[in-house]
């Protein structure tokens, strides 16, 4: 699959799907209940990592390009915090869930 088919709302959708599926998002392991509330959603910070992942964007680009299109997204220093405090073993699994979903896609069509 080209990137160019792989913009943020689609890489939302396949999001939520993968935290109903597998992971709760109290187990990302940036959950203290304490503090301040969390303006934006994990899945929110995991996407935006994501398409920057994908796209080989740096976290400025990123922040930008999703903004442009219509979404609110966390300021600079925000976002590079929570990326972080994100176990990279999420990270890693999700990834690799990402690219099972991208090649069975790809295989069906």
């Amino acid at each position: 699959m080209r990137r160019s088919r792989l913009n943020f709302t689609r890489i939302c959708s396949s999001l939520q799907s993968f935290f109903w599926n597998k992971t709760s998002s109290s187990s990302l392991g940036c959950e203290k209940h304490r503090g301040r509330p969390h303006t934006h959603d994990n899945t929110l910070i995991l996407a935006l990592w994501l398409f920057q992942t994908l796209w080989r964007l740096s976290y400025r680009e990123t922040l930008d390009t999703v903004s442009r299109a219509g979404f609110s997204v966390p300021a600079l220093s925000t976002y590079h915090y929570k990326i972080r405090k994100i176990s990279i073993s999420v990270l890693q699994e999700l990834l690799e869930q990402t690219g099972i979903a991208l090649f069975r896609r790809h295989k069906e069509k």
